[in-house]
Order: C-alpha cells, then structure tokens, then sequence
C-alpha cells in the first residue's frame, strides 16, 4: 500500500472494477504544465490531476500497480510492457535494463516495436530478432512487427531507470541511422 490520502486530498480510480488510472484531488495540486497546454488540457481536469499510475483503493488505502503507458491492448486484451520486458531483460543478448516494447500507430493501424540494446555488437541480429520476437509471443500473444537493435545508451529512460515510452515511440516511428544498429522485421 502507498497508504491513505492526507488530509484535504481525495483519489478517485478511473476505470471498470475499480481498478484504473488513479486521479487525485488537492489543494496543494498544480493547475498544469508550464508552458504545456496539450499535456495540462489531458491531465488536469475539473480540479483533479490524472497521475497516469494505475491502482486501486481497498480499506482506504492506495495501491498503485504500475504505469497507464506500460499497457499494450491486444485483441482487446490489456498485456504489461513491463512484464515482457522484464522476461526479455533475461536474455543474454539484452543489456539489463535495455528493451522496450512499444505501440507505434502506422496509419493503418498499430505496429509493435521492440527496440533493444544489444549486450554485445557482433550479433546474427536476424537470427536474435527472430527468437525475440518469439519470446514475446509465447509470453504475451504479441507479434512484435520491428525489432530495432540500437546503440548503448540510446534508449530513453527517466533518470530513476524506467522506460519513456513516448520518447521510445518516436525513436521506432523515425529511426537516427547513427543510434540504429540493425532493424529487423518479423
């Protein structure tokens, strides 16, 4: 549990069977983005902020079970980034802590794109691709469309090591040649 809400501070849980994005009202809550209209107009509305964290409340207290980001739907079913990525990090071919696996629409409709940092460069990165993209669907019932091998260091993280997804959805949607090592589809 992440405990109570304080005194003055209310949580609202957005979503079927009370488990959804949790939304928080405060007196003490910004009215938006700096200089960031979009994101305020998304996130802040009618007084409460949308925190983007997923959870729920039971006995009163707040339980956040992850990230709205990290949720892929697939066929109508809601599948963990996280946990695949999890799976993935144990790969020796994957630098700890260096895949992501995110949803770039592409027009028609959503690609899947798994982009990863190689342990090492002098890999068959078809072959690795291949098996990768497996990995991910015996797992999670995704069928990875690209898998994007980049350079070490290239992919977006926040300064406490979690993964920004939007920043990874860019980087899949229009590839810098000189952070890509290899792309391969599936």
């Amino acid at each position: 549990s992440s405990g109570k809400p304080l005194p003055g501070a209310a949580v609202r849980i957005l979503g079927n069977d009370g488990i959804g994005e949790i939304a928080v009202r405060s007196p003490s809550i910004a009215a938006g983005y700096v200089s960031d209209p979009r994101t305020t107009a998304e996130r802040f509305r009618d007084g409460e902020v949308l925190t983007g964290d997923l959870g729920f409340v039971r006995d009163d207290e707040l339980y956040v079970i992850g990230r709205k980001d990290d949720m892929l739907s697939v066929a109508g079913r809601n599948i963990s980034a996280r946990e695949l990525e999890s799976r993935l990090n144990g790969e020796p071919v994957v630098r700890p802590g260096g895949c992501a696996l995110v949803d770039v629409p592409d027009g028609q409709g959503t690609q899947f794109v798994l982009l990863v940092e190689p342990a090492r460069e002098d890999l068959d990165f078809e072959a690795e691709a291949s098996r990768l993209a497996r990995v991910i669907s015996g797992q999670g019932g995704i069928d990875a469309d690209l898998v994007m091998f980049i350079k070490r260091g290239v992919l977006p993280k926040t300064p406490s090591g979690k993964v920004r997804r939007f920043l990874c959805r860019q980087l899949a949607a229009d590839p810098d040649s000189e952070r890509l090592l290899a792309a391969i589809s599936t």
